[in-house]
C-alpha cells in the first residue's frame, strides 16, 4: 500500500478521498484541502459526529502522512461503522454497474480496501485455513478439488503447499508420524501463516468393536493417554488433559454438509502405534476412548496455542489389533482421498466472509479490472 500511495499524485489522492467520503453515509467526516500547488497540498478531515471534534492536517504529498491521515479517518468514525467503508464500496459498484456513475478509478477501490487492511479486514482474501493430513491420497484428491494451486513452501523441514478454495487461502501440509512430529510441523504453518479455521483429516485404530472399518466419524474429544504418573498401582491417567472438541452452534455451517450427520468419537492420542488387542482393550478402558491414533493431540497443542476453532475428522483403517499393521497398509493402498475431496468441495460452499471485497464475486471482477489501473 505504501507504495502505491508515494506513486500515487496528491490530486488523484484527494479525489478518492472525497468520493470514499461521500459514497460513504454516516462516516461523520468533512474534508477540505488547501494550497492547489503539488507539494504544499494539505488535507483537513474535521469529525462532526456527536461527542468527536477532533480535527486533522496532513500533508497530501507524503505517503506516510497519508497512511496516517486514512487511519485518523477511520479512528474518527462512529463506534460500529466500520464495516460503511466495505458497503460504500459495494454501493459504488452497484451505481456503475447500472451505468448512473462512470467506472472508478483504482485510486478509489484501493483506497477502500486500504481502509479495510488499517481496520483488521482483509482486502484480499476472505478465510485463510490450514487443512492437516496424513495420507497422499488426500492432498492428491484436494489438489484436484481446489480452485488453483499457488506455490509450495518449505518451513524449515515442513512442506506446505497453498491452494485457492473460492476467494479462501488453503496452506495444506502434512501432519507427521507422531505428535510431536505434527506439532512442530502445525506450529510452523500457523506461525507463518495465521489461519482462521483449521481442519484435518487421518486414520484412526478402532479400540471399540462398534466402530466401522473405513468409515468416517467427527472427533469431539481427544485424551493424551500417555500424559499422566507411573505409580505402584499402575499408570494414572490425569484427568485434566482431556481435550473436549465441541462444535457450537454457531460454527455448524463449517461442518461439511456430508459430515454433519457422522457419528462423533473419542481419540487416545499418542506416539505409540497400537498392534495389541490386549493393549488396545486396556487402553479403551483406562481412557473411555474409542479409538487410537499419533497426530491429534500434538496438532491440537498448537491449534490450542493460536486459539483457532478447528474441526476434525477420521477414518478407521484398522482394529489396533495384531493384524493392523496389515490392515493399515492395505487401507492406505485402497484408500482414494475422499477426505480431501470433501474438504476441498465443502471449503468452496463456504459462505462468503463479509469482512473481504474478494468474498464478492462483482467486487473481485472489480478489483482484477482495475488492478493495472
Amino acid at each position: 500500500m505504501m507504495a502505491w500511495l508515494a506513486d500515487l499524485n496528491s490530486a488523484r489522492f484527494i479525489s478518492a478521498l472525497k468520493d470514499l467520503v461521500y459514497f460513504t453515509p454516516g462516516m461523520g467526516v468533512s474534508l477540505t484541502t488547501s494550497s492547489t500547488r503539488e507539494s504544499t497540498r494539505c488535507l483537513e478531515m474535521t469529525s462532526f459526529n456527536p461527542g468527536i471534534t477532533e480535527r486533522v492536517t496532513q500533508p497530501a504529498a507524503n505517503p506516510l502522512a497519508r497512511i496516517n491521515f486514512l487511519r485518523s479517518m477511520l479512528f474518527m468514525m462512529p463506534t460500529g461503522n466500520l464495516m460503511l467503508l466495505q458497503d460504500s464500496l459495494l454501493s459504488i459498484f452497484s451505481l456503475y454497474r447500472v451505468k448512473t456513475l462512470p467506472q472508478p478509478s483504482s485510486a478509489l477501490i484501493f483506497l477502500v480496501c486500504g481502509a479495510l487492511s488499517l481496520c483488521g479486514l482483509s482486502p484480499v482474501e476472505a478465510r485463510t485455513i490450514g487443512f492437516f493430513y496424513a495420507l497422499e491420497a488426500d492432498l492428491a484428491a484436494f489438489k484436484e478439488g481446489a480452485s488453483d494451486t499457488v506455490r509450495s513452501i518449505s518451513i524449515g523441514t515442513t512442506v506446505v503447499s497453498e491452494f485457492r478454495c473460492g476467494s479462501d487461502r488453503v496452506f495444506a501440509a502434512k501432519m507427521g508420524s507422531g505428535c510431536v512430529s505434527t506439532a512442530i510441523n502445525v506450529q510452523a504453518v500457523l506461525t507463518r501463516f495465521p489461519c482462521d479455521l483449521v481442519i484435518s483429516l487421518g486414520p484412526v485404530g478402532a479400540l471399540k468393536s462398534d466402530l466401522a472399518a473405513e468409515q468416517w466419524y467427527r472427533v469431539h474429544e481427544c485424551i493424551p493417554w500417555q500424559t499422566g504418573s507411573h505409580t505402584n498401582s499402575g499408570f494414572q491417567h490425569k484427568e485434566r488433559s482431556k481435550i473436549p472438541l465441541p462444535v457450537h452452534d454457531q460454527n455448524m455451517e463449517l461442518v461439511p454438509r456430508g459430515w454433519k450427520t457422522l457419528d462423533e468419537i473419542s481419540v487416545a492420542s499418542g506416539e505409540v502405534f497400537v498392534a495389541s488387542q490386549d493393549f488396545g482393550l486396556d487402553l479403551a478402558e483406562r481412557t473411555g476412548c474409542d479409538s487410537v491414533d499419533m497426530n491429534l493431540f500434538g496438532l491440537l497443542s498448537a491449534v490450542e496455542a493460536h486459539d483457532i476453532p478447528s474441526l476434525h475428522f477420521r477414518i478407521v483403517s484398522d482394529q489396533a489389533d495384531e493384524d493392523a499393521s496389515g490392515d493399515f497398509r492395505k487401507f492406505v493402498e485402497s484408500y482414494d482421498g475422499q477426505g480431501g475431496k470433501m474438504v476441498a468441495l465443502h471449503i468452496q460452499s463456504l459462505p462468503p466472509d463479509p469482512r473481504s471485497p474478494a468474498s464478492y464475486p462483482t467486487l473481485r471482477e472489480l478489483l482484477d479490472s482495475t488492478a493495472g489501473d
